[in-house]
């Protein structure tokens, strides 16, 4: 088994509705638990990899090419992956960017 290790970067901010926007900008911090969920029926991104944080969607994995598509078959063949938040930055109140660690055994 190989561990793979990686940084999540977390988008899609602008396009949640404002309950969820405003739980980000009040109650997510840093060290939080975030999972990675494949999305399969994403008619943009037939890799899209959804970004939760206690069942409830907060944004979608940055696309990255081949990372992305590496994260996206981990959890296709069932590969449990969860990431903590090492950062959130907001930039005029309406564009917020995250950053997570995750790890994973292929």
């Amino acid at each position: 088994m190989k561990q793979i290790t990686g940084i999540v970067e977390v988008t899609g901010y602008n396009n949640l509705d404002y309950l969820t926007k405003r739980f980000i900008l009040t109650q997510l911090k840093k060290g939080d638990t975030i999972t990675l969920l494949d999305i399969t029926d994403n008619q943009y991104d037939p890799y899209a990899i959804a970004i939760l944080h206690e069942g409830l969607h907060i944004g979608w994995y940055k696309m990255k090419g081949n990372r992305q598509r590496k994260v996206y078959e981990a959890l296709s063949k069932g590969v449990s992956i969860k990431a903590s938040i090492e950062s959130i930055e907001v930039r005029y109140g309406t564009y917020v960017k995250m950053y997570a660690n995750y790890q994973y055994e292929e």
